[in-house]
C-alpha cells in the first residue's frame, strides 16, 4: 500500500510537470461540460425567431426615439399623437378600414369589428387606441391582457346640412319644400327648423316637420330656399334648393260679329311669344320620361321641332333594341321604328330648325313621314303586323344604344294617340296646341328655363328628368302662341309663358 501511494503521487507530479498532459485534461473537461449543456444560445435564438410569442427574457426597456401614432379613417387623419415604444413595428388594422400605424410596438395587435363590436387582440401587452374623439366602452380581455374599445364619438357634433328639395313647376299654386337628414348625421332635435326664402326668414317649424308649402309665390320667379337644424352642439350647415311655379298662363276670350253672332274657326295670335328649347350636348344630356307609354296595336303620331348640329342620335325611344318605337338619326338617315318594322328618309345635320311628323296608322297598316309639312315617306306595313311595345323606359335625346346621343336643340315634342293627316300636321306645325286637345298623349314644350325637369302639359303622366348637363336656351322653334275659336266664338290659349310684368296683345 505504501509503495502504491507513492507511485500515484509520482504520476500526478509527472502530469503537473508535463504541459501536454495538462492541455489534454483541460480540453477533456470542456467537452464534458458542453455535452451536459442542453441547448446552445444559437438554437434558442432560432426557436424564438420561429415563435416570437415564446419569450424567456424580459423585453429591453431602453427608450427609443419618439415615433408618431396616426389613426386614419376613410383616408382622413383624425388624431396624431407622439408615443415612445420599444419593440419592432406592427400594422394595427382598425374598424371599417381605419388603420393605426405604430412604430416600435411590442407584439402583433389588431381591432376587428366583424362580430358587431370591437375585439382587441394582443398576445402579450396592453394596447389602447382612440378614433377621432374618445372611444367609449368596456375593456376587452385576451390572454390576461386588456385593451380599450368602443364607438367613435361622432354624434357630439352639430347636424350635417339637410337634404333640401323644392318643387320646380310641379304645382300650379305653390312651391313645396321637403327635407331630410343623412341617417348618419348627428340629429337636429333641438327647438325648431328655420326656413328662408331669398335670405328672408319665412317660417320656423317643429323638429317633427319634414315639409313646407309656400303659397306666397309668383309664377316664373325662381326662389332660393335655405333650411337649418339645431342640436345642443350648434346650428347645422345650410341646405338649399331652388323652387318655382311654372308660368303656365291661360288667356281666354270670345269673338263675335257686329250683330253679336259667334265667329268660329278663327286663329287668334297672342304676342309676345316667350319660350325656350332644350339643348342636348351630344355627350351626356338625355331626358328620362318614365315607362307609361303603351303603343300596343294602336295608331299614333310623333311630331317635334329639332335643330340637329352634328353626329348621330335620337329624338324619342322606348322599348328594347330590335322591338321599339323610336325616331333616330344614324348613318345619314332618319329612321322611324315601330316594333320590328321600320322606314327611313335621308338626313344630314344642317344646324337649322325643321319640323317632323312620323305617323303609324294601325288600321290602314301604313307609315307616313312629313318634313316641314311635306310628305316625304309613305310605306305599307305587312298585313297582320302587330306592335307589342309597352311599358318600357322612354327617353328623349338618345337612341336605345347609349353611345348615340343627340347634339342640338329639341322643342315642342308631341305624341298623339291617333294618326294625324297632313291637314292636322300643317295646322299645328307653327303653333302651341291646347293641353286638352283630343288624343294628345304627351306634350313637352321645353319652356321650363331652369331646373332639371321637363313637364308633360297633356296627361301629366310623362314628365321627365334631365340627366347630365341641363341647358334651356332662347334659341327656339318658330312656334306662335295661337289658338282657334270654337263653334260659339270662344277661344282659350293655355301654357302661356310669361314674366313678372308681361303685357300680351291678342
Amino acid at each position: 500500500m505504501k509503495n502504491n501511494k507513492h507511485g500515484t503521487a509520482r504520476e500526478l507530479y509527472r502530469l503537473r510537470e508535463n504541459p501536454p498532459m495538462r492541455y489534454f485534461l483541460f480540453l477533456l473537461l470542456l467537452l464534458l461540460a458542453a455535452a451536459a449543456y442542453p441547448q446552445s444560445k444559437t438554437e434558442r435564438q432560432e426557436k424564438e425567431e420561429k415563435n416570437p410569442a415564446v419569450l424567456t427574457e424580459k423585453p429591453d426597456k431602453t427608450p427609443l426615439p419618439i415615433k408618431p401614432v396616426t389613426v386614419v379613417s376613410d383616408a382622413l387623419d383624425i388624431k396624431t399623437k407622439p408615443v415612445s415604444l420599444s419593440h419592432p413595428p406592427v400594422n394595427v388594422m382598425g374598424i371599417e378600414g381605419a388603420d393605426i400605424q405604430t412604430s416600435y410596438a411590442v407584439t402583433q395587435a389588431y381591432i376587428k369589428g366583424d362580430s358587431g363590436k370591437p375585439e382587441m387582440k394582443n398576445g402579450k401587452y396592453r394596447t389602447t387606441a382612440a378614433f377621432g374623439q374618445y372611444l367609449v366602452g368596456d375593456s376587452l380581455y385576451n390572454a390576461g391582457k386588456t385593451g380599450e374599445g368602443g364607438m367613435y364619438g361622432f354624434y357630439k357634433m352639430r347636424p350635417m346640412a339637410p337634404y333640401l328639395l323644392a318643387s320646380q313647376g310641379d304645382y300650379a299654386d305653390r312651391v313645396e319644400i321637403t327635407w331630410s337628414f343623412d341617417p348618419l348625421s348627428p340629429p337636429a332635435n333641438l327647438d325648431f327648423f328655420e326656413l328662408k326664402r331669398d335670405g328672408e326668414l319665412i317660417a320656423t317649424m317643429p323638429v317633427t316637420d319634414v315639409v313646407y308649402k309656400d303659397y306666397n309665390t309668383r309664377p316664373g320667379i325662381y326662389y332660393n330656399y335655405e333650411l337649418t337644424g339645431i342640436n345642443k352642439y350648434g346650428v347645422s350647415a345650410v341646405g338649399n334648393a331652388v323652387g318655382f311655379v311654372n308660368p303656365n298662363g291661360v288667356i281666354t276670350g270670345r269673338i263675335l260679329t257686329s250683330n253679336g253672332g259667334p265667329v268660329r274657326d278663327v286663329e287668334v295670335l297672342i304676342t309676345p311669344n316667350l319660350g325656350k328649347s332644350l339643348y342636348f350636348n351630344g355627350t351626356n344630356t338625355t331626358v328620362s320620361v318614365g315607362n307609361k307609354f303603351n303603343f300596343r296595336d294602336t295608331s299614333f303620331t310623333i311630331e317635334f321641332w329639332m335643330k340637329h348640329n352634328v353626329g348621330e342620335g335620337g329624338v324619342f325611344a322606348t322599348g328594347v333594341q330590335g322591338n321599339d318605337v323610336s325616331v333616330d338619326m344614324v348613318g345619314g338617315n332618319m329612321y322611324f321604328d315601330v316594333g320590328t318594322f321600320l322606314t327611313s328618309i335621308p338626313h344630314e345635320p344642317d344646324g337649322q330648325w325643321h319640323h317632323y311628323a312620323w305617323v303609324y296608322d294601325n288600321t290602314q297598316k301604313k307609315m307616313y313621314g312629313y318634313k316641314d309639312s311635306v310628305l316625304v315617306r309613305d310605306v305599307n306595313v305587312p298585313v297582320g303586323y302587330s306592335v307589342t311595345v309597352s311599358g318600357s323606359p322612354a327617353f328623349l335625346g338618345k337612341t336605345l344604344y347609349s353611345s348615340q346621343l343627340f347634339n342640338g336643340n329639341i322643342d315642342e315634342i308631341r305624341i298623339w294617340k291617333t294618326a294625324l293627316d297632313r291637314g292636322s300636321v300643317l295646322r299645328n306645325m307653327y303653333r302651341s296646341v291646347s293641353t286638352q286637345a283630343p288624343h294628345l298623349e304627351a306634350y313637352w314644350r321645353m319652356d321650363e328655363g331652369k331646373g332639371s325637369k321637363v313637364f308633360d302639359y297633356a296627361s301629366k303622366k310623362h314628365s321627365g328628368t334631365v340627366n347630365g348637363s341641363v341647358a334651356f336656351q332662347d334659341d327656339r322653334a318658330p312656334i306662335r302662341n295661337t289658338t282657334f275659336t270654337d263653334n260659339t266664338g270662344y277661344y282659350i290659349a293655355e301654357g302661356i309663358n310669361y314674366g313678372s310684368s308681361t303685357n300680351f296683345t291678342v
